[in-house]
């Protein structure tokens, strides 16, 4: 498909990735009221004035970024082969290349210097899988960066498959979406430590967004745990989400 024109490539990604987006948003959204009719509210606290809007607004902004930048990649950069061995290699380091720069990359956007790039996002201290992609522009740019860094690199080095690509945005675009959900429908089991290693609770993200400084992992906890920022009581918050007893103020812990 890089042998396309510019022109080409840019309506096929204009066309999938927003689709991609809305459908991710979509089962969310399901996901979250499945959760709710089980009695798995994460939050029992109201959405800010004017909350929806904003995340549909920053989601636009997001769009507006990484579409045209990953139409350019894929036209100009990106060197594609094919094989399995590609396309595993493609899924595996796109994946956890982004959850390692993306941890340092978040935590900084935490700093007082820095943080004014990122408070857009936090506009959502009750999360909604709309708020997933929600950022201003310098966010957004970083994000950009993350996902389509690794790709340039891989198709560099001849490693690049196109499905593999595919495959990590929509497993990148339907975790982050719906992990922003406000209801927890990752069971029990998959709330030890073990599992989170590779992918966290709902629960887990939910914390950050109401406590601000700790949980800036994305998808797993091991890099929060090996930079000392993982709350200490998350688990517990977690077991007592899944008993139906949702936390009702943003800063509350469970001893």
């Amino acid at each position: 498909m890089n042998h396309a024109s510019l022109g080409t490539i840019l309506l096929c990604v204009a066309l999938v990735i927003p689709a991609l987006t809305l459908t991710c948003i979509g089962i969310g959204f399901a996901q979250e009221a499945l959760a709710k009719k089980h009695q798995r509210l994460i939050f029992d606290v109201p959405l800010a004035k004017g909350q929806l809007r904003h995340e549909m607004l920053g989601t636009l902004i997001f769009h507006a970024i990484f579409v045209p930048s990953l139409a350019f990649v894929w036209w100009k950069l990106a060197t594609f082969t094919t094989g399995w061995a590609e396309e595993l290699v493609t899924f595996l380091v796109c994946l956890y290349s982004f959850q390692i720069y993306y941890y340092w990359f978040h935590r900084a956007m935490h700093t007082h210097a820095l943080y004014r790039f990122h408070k857009w996002h936090h506009r959502s201290q009750v999360m909604t899988p709309i708020a997933g992609l929600s950022m201003g522009p310098v966010e957004a740019l970083g994000w950009t960066l993350g996902i389509l860094a690794p790709v340039v690199v891989l198709g560099q080095l001849g490693w690049l498959g196109a499905w593999g690509l595919i495959a990590l945005l929509a497993f990148h675009w339907y975790g982050n979406i719906t992990g922003h959900a406000n209801a927890e429908f990752i069971p029990k089991p998959f709330g030890t430590k073990l599992v989170s290693t590779f992918a966290n609770p709902v629960t887990y993200h939910a914390l950050h967004h109401a406590r601000f400084q700790g949980h800036y992992g994305f998808g797993a906890a091991y890099m929060d745990r090996l930079g000392h920022t993982e709350f200490p009581d998350w688990q517990k918050v977690h077991a007592r989400v899944m008993a139906a007893r949702p936390l009702r103020r943003m800063g509350e812990t469970v001893e």
